[in-house]
């Protein structure tokens, strides 16, 4: 699990960077980067909302022969991916996997309930429902279908197929904090509000051309800002843009990872991206919110140490060393 955490006013701040003054962590999934092995799967990745270029890189997914195409954390922090084999001319469906974002290793929940030659494409939780959305399409006709995924099973649940769109193609799936969804569709290059499986375009295209490896996610526990990670064919660069929810229009914010020579493959190529709830730790040392300090919260900050996010700097100071752990051994127990 990934917590952004918010630490009451009695005790000491945790130092975490999805709170930084600078932007928001954006955690990506990485599936057709020039550095993926294939072999090993994809590798989760995270970066600075304020500064996309600096990307680090956390780990492989382990998943071989297949990528991610849908990704996002629930209410408690949990993060979820959908799979797709590669294997095969039409691909199929992987199914649901739990995430570790201190490693990046996904673990196999379940499949089953898409309808024949449907795969996933997004994922999107629903803060009010408290439901997992997935939007799907059929890999010959195009068409569209909204589905809810079972976080304990993996089984995907027919809503219905999307209506009121000329074009077919939605890739992209977010949810506000109101629980109003929007998808994006790449062929209109133009974003949609949902009302059910009843989609009406915004009043503008987002303004790059997407028609690769894309994902969105809308910070519904934060401030509402909606983000669309894409590659853009003009410019051949994996870009962070930031969506204006009234007219659907895209600001440009950065490139994704280091800058790439037009014709080369970029070093990152997200298929989706996801932004962690915040949770209330009740006292320092509590890394998961859960009234007690053990060994989940001692396990997650050696997580967080080996993969040199400072997501767990307990010290406060910008760095991991033996105040960091000598503060949490010092909580261990119940927070009083």
């Amino acid at each position: 699990m990934y917590y952004r955490l918010r630490t009451p006013t009695l005790v000491a701040a945790v130092h975490v960077a999805a709170s930084s003054a600078f932007g928001v962590t954006i955690f990506g999934i990485d599936n057709l980067g020039s550095f993926n092995g294939g072999t090993v799967g994809d590798r989760l990745v995270s970066f600075d909302s304020a500064d996309p270029s600096v990307v680090a890189v956390i780990g492989d997914t382990g998943i071989a022969n297949g990528f991610f195409t849908g990704l996002d954390f629930d209410a408690a922090g949990t993060l979820y991916g959908y799979g797709v084999s590669s294997e095969f001319a039409f691909f199929l469906p992987l199914g649901l996997y739990e995430i570790d974002t201190a490693t990046g290793v996904a673990t196999f929940i379940g499949d089953g309930g898409l309808d024949d030659e449907y795969i996933v494409d997004d994922l999107s939780f629903d803060p009010v429902s408290g439901v997992m959305h997935a939007t799907a399409h059929h890999v010959q006709t195009g068409e569209n279908q909204m589905y809810t995924i079972d976080l304990e099973t993996g089984v995907a649940a027919l809503i219905g197929a999307v209506v009121g769109k000329t074009t077919p193609l939605n890739v992209g799936l977010g949810t506000n904090a109101s629980g109003q969804q929007f998808v994006h569709d790449i062929e209109a290059g133009q974003m949609f509000q949902l009302a059910g499986v009843n989609a009406t375009a915004l009043s503008n295209v987002v303004g790059f051309n997407a028609a690769f490896s894309q994902g969105m996610t809308i910070d519904w526990d934060g401030d509402d800002s909606w983000w669309l990670g894409g590659f853009n064919v003009e410019t051949f660069q994996a870009e962070l843009w930031l969506v204006d929810e009234l007219t659907g229009v895209g600001t440009f914010i950065g490139a994704i990872g280091p800058a790439t020579p037009m014709g080369g493959t970029p070093e990152h190529q997200l298929g989706d991206i996801a932004i962690a709830p915040e949770i209330v730790a009740t006292c320092l040392g509590d890394l998961n919110g859960d009234g007690i300090v053990n060994t989940f919260d001692l396990s997650f900050l050696l997580g967080s140490w080996t993969s040199g996010q400072l997501i767990a700097d307990l010290s406060g100071d910008g760095q991991y060393s033996g105040a960091d752990l000598a503060l949490l051994l010092g909580a261990w127990g119940p927070c009083s």
